[in-house]
């Protein structure tokens, strides 16, 4: 999977997380059509969520996206991982996780 590093401030509401699912070997899009893709995530080692992320069109190029709500951005270091459930319900996870810094508003 590819991602864009970011980081992040606390309390935020208007920040994305944007990635593209690819096959590791050939680099190719995954097709995410029929598709739930989970955003999951914790910070500092706190309770981890599971977010669906939003498929964007056209589904066959592989980019899903997570916008934080009130209360996911607290100041900390997350760890997190995106998870593919196919319509045939076979299950996509990732193997390396990513790492963001979510800083203090000041």
């Amino acid at each position: 999977m590819a991602v864009t590093i970011y980081n992040f401030v606390a309390g935020d509401t208007n920040s994305v997380v944007r990635v593209t699912i690819v096959n590791k070997q050939t680099r190719a899009a995954i097709d995410l059509t029929n598709a739930t893709v989970l955003f999951i995530f914790s910070i500092d080692g706190g309770a981890t969520k599971s977010a669906t992320m939003t498929v964007l069109p056209p589904a066959t190029a592989g980019v899903a996206q997570y916008q934080f709500v009130t209360g996911d951005l607290v100041a900390g270091v997350m760890i997190a991982n995106i998870e593919v459930t196919f319509a045939d319900t076979t299950i996509l996870s990732q193997l390396d996780s990513f790492t963001f810094q979510v800083r203090a508003k000041l």
